[in-house]
């Protein structure tokens, strides 16, 4: 199972709190909801997500670096975290 479809598994359509590296090494947070975007099924390490914060759809890469995503008792993170 890639990293996308075992993350979805664990959350089941919970809100969630992330924390990840964005592509120039930033870090970001995030709080919302993940959605399943059929156009990634190439790209096992693309989340897509509705942003409760600004609104909108944003996708999360997790091949960029170290990310934790937590959901009530739910922690998954990153080898490197």
């Amino acid at each position: 199972m890639d990293t996308r479809k075992s993350i979805q598994a664990q959350l089941k359509g919970r809100i969630f709190h992330a924390t990840f590296t964005k592509r120039d090494g930033s870090t970001r947070r995030a709080y919302g909801q993940i959605l399943n975007d059929e156009r990634l099924e190439d790209l096992p390490q693309m989340i897509t997500y509705c942003d409760f914060t600004v609104g909108g759809i944003r996708r999360i890469d997790l091949s960029n670096g170290a990310y934790e995503i937590r959901s009530g008792k739910t922690i998954i993170k990153s080898e490197s975290a």
